[in-house]
């Protein structure tokens, strides 16, 4: 086909002959817009010279199917081949708009030529207000809505201020489409007129008119305080118990925000007063909308102290299970109150009602996970709170206290959780319901790294259940991951343990697995194995050497885990493992992800730390992108260790010394 020197003039041939069944012309309209960007025409010249008086007048087709298909296809020409291929395509337009009946073949050519981003004309967009009061306002209105990008002040004076005075006629779908046209122009020009109109509308009971309006006070940079939008805003504060059924509440809590971000002493001056009147109401709606406005607005409350004690009222009151969230999210700015609110919390874990149970658990989970704990306060709930629970309620009370025992300072010494963790242990090795055991299992991992002097004696209990485990990676990544985090655990504490001999040989494969966290566990364990026990990792360097060989940039997520491991392995051992065509595949991976993909800062140094390793080991034969070793170098010498940052140094400046030329990338001094 490519080598047909008329083939476009055939294509061209095909769609304009009226004579072929319509699913043949259409077929040839869409091998057409396949091919113009690849295929090279031998004769563009008559090509840009035919298509205009070819195309154009199939815009006046009855078919609108091949009528939005030709306007498609101008639009990928014009694209393509320059604005020059159709000269006269706004006097086509024109003349389509001033025929009543080829209104749509206007509009659908329009918006292909505008979503492409073709400049027209404004003079077409006067010819498109005739047609504002019609069955086509939405269409209209929907095309001026891509004029806007161009020519916003001519949309507006053309299109939406005349149709202010139409606004009780208008049909909701028109409606709905003419918000969407104000809220782009407002993007371009802040008119006072045009937001007094929006403001009504955050409060409007129909939400495809209430959210796009609430929606642009989320992103709307420049605008003065306008207390009326607040107040709209916090109007729209759903007091359904779940917000989530209620999208103008989520929306409004957005906007909320970002005014505070702008605004945050406007803002709380104007709300604090009316939440407190609500809450003082004792109106479960009006408390709980109030509620909801706290917990967003609370990042900007330079003195919170009086809300806090405010809630810590209200937990007596029927309001109390929405209190505890509302409560809890105040330590998100004001970590301060975290010990305080957590002392209070909780004891509710332990409530009489089901509902502030489980709304005590799911709040505290996120805050103690943050902060080291003492046991002791807080020893009594966690008992009573496996005394008769109920089925449904123990994924998450074992799921709580395995967070509560990884931010405890220490479990040993205290009977009571020494007697919960061997009921634990027991239930684990005793439940066939695979279900709730990886919960017990959760508590048990999470306790064992607390309880180093137990730790042996529990993990001897647990071995003939765990061990087989960590083969089944594929059928239950989730168990396999936990049951690796507990060895990594007890690793910590013992590693000379012989449990090893036979774990170690089960790592290899989750190495490679297809789970990326299981992929980042098993590397950050064989970092640990590397550090403490060589002897353990060195049957593992044959499959890493492999793996890394074949590794791809873009796996971001488990390339600092990978570098660690790498970096540890080259300062330890004299001899080249790896050779110079594995050197340069992994220098590339690495230079890549430094330089494209966004990774963490400890990632970015630990991948910064191998390349450094890496260029050293042929330092004659290897060479590397300035602008990454630039990249690397910048990030060894701002590292936190001394020793590393000299280790980097002496690394650089024996790469450098092979390689004067990298004057863009110069060791530091």
């Amino acid at each position: 086909m490519k080598s047909h020197p008329d083939f476009s003039l055939y294509l061209l041939d095909a769609i304009s002959n009226q004579q072929l069944p319509p699913f043949i012309r259409i077929t040839a309209i869409s091998l057409m817009k396949q091919l113009i960007k690849t295929f090279d025409f031998a004769n563009e010249s008559n090509l840009k010279k035919l298509v205009e008086p070819t195309l154009s007048p199939i815009l006046s087709s009855q078919d609108p199917i091949l009528v939005n298909l030709v306007s498609s296809l101008i639009a990928d020409i014009a694209l393509e081949y320059g604005t020059d291929t159709f000269q006269n395509i706004e006097s086509i337009i024109m003349t389509l708009l001033s025929d009543p009946s080829q209104i749509s073949s206007a509009l659908s050519l329009l918006n292909e030529l505008l979503q492409k981003n073709y400049i027209l004309n404004p003079v077409i967009i006067p010819m498109l207000s005739q047609y504002l009061i019609s069955p086509l306002s939405c269409q209209i209105l929907s095309t001026c809505r891509l004029f806007v990008n161009k020519f916003p002040s001519e949309v507006k004076q053309v299109i939406i201020l005349p149709l202010f005075a139409h606004l009780n006629e208008l049909p909701n779908d028109v409606m709905i489409e003419f918000i969407h046209v104000v809220i782009e122009i407002l993007n371009y020009d802040v008119d006072q007129n045009l937001i007094a109109f929006l403001i009504p509308l955050i409060n409007d009971p129909d939400y495809s008119k209430s959210i796009p309006a609430a929606d642009y006070f989320e992103n709307a940079e420049n605008l003065p305080f306008i207390p009326e939008v607040v107040i709209s805003l916090y109007k729209n504060l759903s007091n359904d118990e779940e917000i989530d059924a209620d999208g103008i509440s989520k929306q409004s809590i957005n906007s909320l925000l970002h005014i505070g971000e702008q605004y945050p002493e406007e803002l709380t001056s104007l709300l604090l007063p009316q939440i407190s009147t609500d809450i003082k109401e004792m109106s479960k709606s009006a408390s709980i909308k109030a509620l909801r406005a706290i917990t967003a607005i609370q990042g900007f409350v330079s003195d919170i102290e009086p809300i806090c004690n405010t809630l810590l009222e209200l937990l007596n009151s029927p309001l109390k299970k929405e209190v505890i969230p509302c409560l809890c999210s105040l330590t998100q700015s004001h970590q301060e109150f975290i010990a305080p609110i957590i002392s209070t919390i909780f004891p509710l874990t332990i409530d009489e009602d089901p509902f502030i149970r489980m709304q005590a658990l799911r709040s505290l989970m996120p805050m103690i996970s943050e902060i080291e704990l003492p046991c002791d306060p807080f020893k009594e709930f966690i008992v009573r709170m496996l005394q008769s629970p109920e089925k449904d309620e123990l994924p998450c009370i074992l799921e709580f206290i395995a967070i509560f025992f990884g931010s405890v300072d220490y479990l040993e010494g205290h009977e009571e959780i020494a007697s919960l963790v061997s009921y634990m242990v027991n239930a684990y090795m005793t439940s066939s319901d695979d279900f709730i055991n990886y919960y017990y299992f959760g508590v048990i991992a999470a306790a064992i790294l607390k309880m180093p002097t137990s730790s042996e004696t529990l993990l001897q209990t647990l071995s003939p259940k765990i061990i087989p485990q960590l083969d089944n990676f594929e059928s239950d990544p989730d168990l396999c991951r936990i049951t690796l985090q507990l060895m990594s655990n007890f690793f910590s504490i013992n590693p000379t343990h012989q449990i090893f001999s036979v774990i170690v040989p089960k790592i290899a494969p989750l190495l490679v697995c297809s789970t990326s966290s299981l992929i980042i566990d098993s590397w950050a364990f064989a970092s640990d194995l590397l550090r403490n026990a060589f002897q353990l990792f060195e049957p593992l360097i044959p499959i890493i050497i492999q793996y890394i060989s074949n590794m791809d940039y873009q796996v971001s997520g488990i390339l600092g885990n990978v570098a660690l491991v790498l970096y540890d392995l080259f300062k330890l051992s004299q001899q080249l493992l790896i050779s110079k065509d594995v050197c340069e595949n992994l220098i590339s991976v690495f230079g890549k992800a430094l330089q494209e993909i966004d990774i963490d800062q400890l990632d970015a140094d630990n991948i910064s730390l191998v390349l450094l390793r890496l260029i050293n080991m042929y330092p004659q034969k290897v060479v590397i992108n300035p602008e990454i070793l630039q990249v690397a170098i910048q990030n060894c010498v701002n590292l936190d260790e001394e020793r590393l940052i000299e280790e980097s140094k002496q690394l650089i400046g024996a790469y450098m010394s092979f390689h004067p030329e990298l004057t863009s990338a110069q060791a530091p001094t």
